[in-house]
């Protein structure tokens, strides 16, 4: 369970068996210590650990720590303050691990389970394995998913500081959106997801994930296509007053794309915060391809939960 693997097994939340490993997790709902929770907080705060509802488009606290397995095909966002120790979102940091036992993932009755992307629905999916896979196979497997895929980079930005969704698409060759982070610098294609790591893709209409053992890749080896040198792309960021990047989008124009929305076209996936996407369409954008360029065209942008700050700016 989440409370035997993340929490350490932990009795409470002054409980710290292990120095180094397991978090504390929080939840408001109501006597969250009872339901495994270390901490409960006031009523409309959240939990620490959340899971994405496809149907609903946003994040669900899981009920509780006891019961909910740590195996979940869906992935979790999770809140990490440090180990055991850091009580409070205002103490530093420390490094910590986290740890699960079980059995390995392998051909047959214990085969990863598939899963379902709904016409028009983002899916929050984990790699099952204890390896690297390479996204480009699992979406070539899963007939009906946009070549298109996102994950969350603590080491972004964002608007809080702690971090903010980075989206790669075929049409660039897997660059990602917006980079500029210590994880995915700008410029450099990214075509596998370590193991455990959780990540969204997305289905114009509608597909069956699967997961294979063929997609499993060690960590040295590049499988990607070739960044299309002879796209014309217009990229926007978004920055803090720190200079930070807190979001951005891309529109990209070729003759083989189509102005309307498309498989090739990446629908926004909204973080916690501030955020930019291109408007006009029938849902915000991330990564819009559109035919070459007219000098009649126009890109509308939506800015969203800005805040009020000194200094701000957009960079094209």
């Amino acid at each position: 369970t989440v409370r035997q693997s993340w929490q350490e097994g932990a009795a409470s939340s002054a409980a710290n068996p292990n120095p180094g490993y397991g978090i504390q997790l929080t939840s408001d709902l109501p006597g969250a210590t009872a339901l495994g929770f270390d901490i409960g907080t006031p009523a409309g705060t959240g939990s620490g650990i959340k899971q994405y509802d496809p149907v609903a488009g946003n994040w669900v606290g899981i009920p509780n720590t006891t019961s909910t397995l740590i195996a979940d095909k869906r992935g979790y966002m999770v809140f990490v303050r440090g180990d055991r120790s850091i009580t409070s979102s205002a103490a530093a940091a420390n490094p910590v691990t986290l740890r699960s036992t079980g059995r390995i993932y392998s051909p047959g009755t214990d085969a990863p389970p598939t899963s379902t992307a709904g016409a028009g629905q983002f899916v929050s999916l984990a790699n099952p394995y204890a390896s690297a896979i390479s996204i480009t196979d699992l979406i070539a497997a899963s007939p009906g998913l946009d070549q298109t895929f996102m994950v969350w980079d603590p080491s972004l930005s964002g608007s809080y500081g702690y971090g903010s969704f980075q989206t790669f698409s075929s049409i660039d060759g897997y660059l990602p959106h917006p980079g500029g982070s210590v994880n995915y610098p700008s410029g450099v294609p990214v075509t596998s997801l370590e193991s455990g790591q959780a990540f969204f893709v997305y289905s114009t209409p509608g597909a069956t994930v699967n997961f294979a053992e063929s997609q499993k890749t060690d960590g040295s080896r590049m499988v990607f296509r070739g960044s299309q040198a002879n796209i014309s792309r217009i990229e926007t960021w978004l920055y803090n007053q720190n200079g930070q990047v807190v979001d951005g989008v891309m529109t990209a124009f070729d003759d083989s794309f189509s102005d309307r929305v498309d498989a090739r076209d990446s629908r926004k996936l909204n973080a916690f915060g501030e955020g930019i996407s291109i408007a006009g369409y029938t849902y915000p954008l991330s990564i819009n391809a559109r035919s070459r360029v007219q000098v009649s065209d126009t890109i509308h942008y939506d800015l969203r939960n800005l805040r009020t700050q000194q200094i701000g700016r957009a960079h094209v």
